[in-house]
């Protein structure tokens, strides 16, 4: 008890620290976002002081922190039911429309965030009780198993499974078959952008109707991108820095940080390009980036060329489409379904989205894409509940006039 006592000491004095922190000009609602930045700022350090106590792993404390700090299971609106299954193994909670408008309704597979490492579908109770509640289809909130105890690929082979089984059980499940959709957020995004170019090769399976990639996190090739450099002092504490995202993308790839320095420095970027996947490159070049976005100017810190330390796994994974979706070779992204992209000014990953966009449409997928400017990581899940950013809300409005029209349901 005492040492949860100690704990909660630190951690308000961490908020009371925090809450000063400046807020970069021209983001959304500052003044409130700096207590939310200052609040989750300070229960990262705290998962920090748990890992020195020996109260658990790194992760492990995140997932404490994180998970049971900000949001749980939802009580269920008159309209909606809700409840947890399982779909070919896999732990998921559905929730549907009480009245349905007919018998077979679209339906939305979503893949939470959290850098593959927390978020959970108790987290993301109130989002999917808002998208449902607006686009009254089926959703299935995927329950896919975390790294660093599950390393790549079993994320992602999870949403698969799970995509696959609604649509090989649509019948069953009151589902049009030909209505399907993935989305995600953040890891999610990648998830969902991963599995709509896996199945889009299957040719046994009704085609997916649309894939939602909100402010996804595609590659873990380069982390000098002008996203990374021009936000990373900018951003807001549910992203810390650049190191922070390559921890989750070595944990994700091997199941530990081992890989977290070799991916920043660049030492994996030069891998690729002296391997037979240095022409995709092309399409990370940072010059794509529209230099609306690099006015301030852009200069990179220079990339470790030295390669001898880069393990041929680390270079096999990081060029997967399945792990990093921007590696996809061009006829692969030629039969994936139509995509939404949600960007955000303020956002490392704003150009993954960008270049991806670019990608899309440059093999003939149509794209949807909206970009706030003065939207932050994470602004989705801060669309409705307890703590709500009028940002997160035209977000949340954004993707469902979309989702709308691609369905035609309502």
């Amino acid at each position: 008890m005492r040492t949860f006592a100690s704990i909660f000491v630190v951690f308000l004095a961490l908020l009371f620290y925090f809450i000063y922190a400046p807020m970069p000009h021209g983001i959304a609602d500052p003044h409130k976002l700096r207590l939310v930045d200052a609040g989750l700022r300070a229960l990262r350090h705290v998962a920090k002081a748990g890992v020195f106590l020996g109260l658990g792993t790194e992760p492990q404390m995140l997932r404490k922190v994180y998970d049971n700090g900000i949001l749980g299971l939802q009580e269920p609106h008159k309209t909606i039911q809700s409840y947890f299954s399982i779909f070919d193994n896999i732990r998921v909670r559905v929730y549907e429309p009480v009245k349905k408008k007919d018998d077979y309704m679209p339906a939305l597979i979503y893949f939470h965030g959290g850098g593959f490492v927390f978020g959970s579908i108790e987290t993301y109770d109130e989002t999917m009780m808002n998208l449902v509640r607006k686009l009254k289809v089926f959703i299935v909130s995927v329950d896919y198993r975390r790294a660093p105890e599950h390393k790549y690929p079993t994320a992602f082979k999870d949403c698969a499974r799970v995509t696959r089984y609604v649509l090989n059980n649509a019948e069953k499940l009151g589902i049009d078959a030909l209505n399907v959709a993935v989305a995600g957020d953040s890891a999610g995004g990648n998830l969902a952008a991963a599995v709509a170019l896996k199945l889009s090769k299957d040719f046994n399976l009704p085609p997916l109707r649309f894939q939602a990639l909100i402010y996804p996190a595609l590659q873990a090739v380069d982390f000098t991108l002008p996203s990374y450099m021009s936000n990373e002092h900018a951003t807001t504490g549910i992203l810390a820095n650049r190191q922070q995202i390559a921890w989750f993308f070595s944990n994700y790839a091997f199941g530990n940080d081992s890989m977290t320095q070799i991916l920043l420095d660049g030492r994996a970027y030069s891998r690729v390009k002296n391997s037979e996947k240095a022409h995709v490159l092309e399409h990370l070049a940072h010059t794509n980036v529209p230099s609306m976005f690099t006015k301030a100017g852009h200069n990179p810190p220079p990339r470790r060329n030295d390669t001898e330390d880069v393990p041929d796994k680390l270079h096999r994974v990081i060029t997967s489409p399945s792990f990093s979706p921007l590696m996809a070779e061009d006829h692969e992204l030629q039969t994936v379904p139509p995509a939404y992209i949600l960007t955000a000014g303020f956002d490392m990953l704003r150009d993954d989205g960008i270049l991806y966009m670019q990608r899309l449409e440059d093999n003939n997928i149509t794209v949807k894409w909206d970009h706030f400017h003065d939207g932050f990581h994470g602004m989705f899940m801060f669309g409705g509940g307890p703590i709500t950013f009028e940002i997160g809300r035209q977000a949340r409005k954004s993707f469902i006039e979309y989702a709308r029209h691609m369905f035609k349901y309502i």
